[in-house]
């Protein structure tokens, strides 16, 4: 939900973090395992660990690039998947992206210094956000009833052309 957003974020940056050294404390203990004599087992442990916090880094490298681009694109994980599927619309779908300073407060809050903290959730209560307007003074719908416009008039037009 609207306030859970930021502590995923976190949560996802910070498990990002905690690999990243693990990898850097793990690479001295691993080259000298490698390379000296250690008992077989030690060293396939080292190495074995070592690839599970490789692998586990690049996922969430992957992850997380992921939503560092949603959130400074103003989109949600499952508008990201609607819109691959869903089909143009008059006018175009509605923009919430209003910038990226922006964006990111609508994530992290409006406080940079609290931004990598747990504290101080975004401002507003998750009903109403802002949108980045095609036109000043022109009033925009929500993409949901655009959608369901759309629909209603491909019906209307699927009727009219079988008549």
């Amino acid at each position: 939900g609207f306030r859970n957003h930021k502590f995923f974020f976190l949560l996802v940056f910070y498990a990002l973090a905690d690999v990243a050294f693990i990898i850097i404390t793990m690479t001295e203990s691993v080259t000298r395992a490698v390379t000296d004599e250690t008992p077989s087992k030690h060293r396939f442990l080292l190495v074995f660990c070592m690839t599970l916090s490789v692998i586990m880094g690049l996922l969430l490298q992957m992850f997380f690039a992921l939503h560092v681009w949603l959130m400074l694109k103003a989109t949600t994980t499952i508008e990201f998947c609607e819109k691959r599927h869903r089909r143009t619309v008059v006018g175009g779908p509605v923009s919430w992206n209003v910038g990226i300073i922006k964006n990111m407060q609508a994530v992290l809050g409006s406080n940079f210094f609290l931004w990598l903290l747990p504290l101080s959730p975004p401002d507003g209560e998750g009903l109403y956000f802002e949108r980045a307007t095609r036109n000043p003074g022109e009033a925009q719908e929500s993409s949901e009833t655009a959608a369901l416009l759309a629909d209603q008039a491909n019906k209307e037009e699927g009727a009219s052309s079988s008549r």
